[in-house]
């Protein structure tokens, strides 16, 4: 479940863009109190169907069943690559301990760095 939930949080996932310039479909989802458990379950759902590649940018990751989504992700082959706030690896909640083990590819932001993205972007 969404721990951390503010005012809204946007979490956008792109799908389907190719290369060669085809039209990209947009999911974006408003997260506030009461809404948190429907979209963590799309967020899952869209997650779970990426095939070739996911590439996450958030600055905190706290959620466990995200988290096992990704994992899922690179552990049937698609290239999966994260982007975290500096501070993720020592976060009392955060899944960054989960994700290395799994040997997802996760790149920690500089410390000076302003981390205030969250998207992701799925098979291209």
């Amino acid at each position: 479940m969404l721990k951390r939930v503010g005012v809204a949080i946007v979490f956008v996932l792109l799908a389907g863009a190719e290369l060669c310039g085809q039209d990209c479909t947009t999911q974006s989802y408003l997260v506030t109190r009461g809404t948190a458990e429907a979209a963590q379950s799309a967020i899952v759902r869209t997650i779970d169907g990426a095939v070739r590649t996911l590439d996450v940018a958030v600055a905190s990751l706290a959620d466990v069943a995200i988290a096992d989504a990704i994992v899922r992700a690179s552990q049937r082959g698609a290239a999966v690559r994260v982007l975290l706030a500096a501070t993720a690896r020592t976060e009392p909640a955060g899944q960054y301990a989960k994700l290395a083990a799994a040997k997802v590819p996760v790149k920690l932001a500089a410390p000076t760095a302003s981390l205030s993205d969250r998207f992701a972007v799925i098979d291209a």
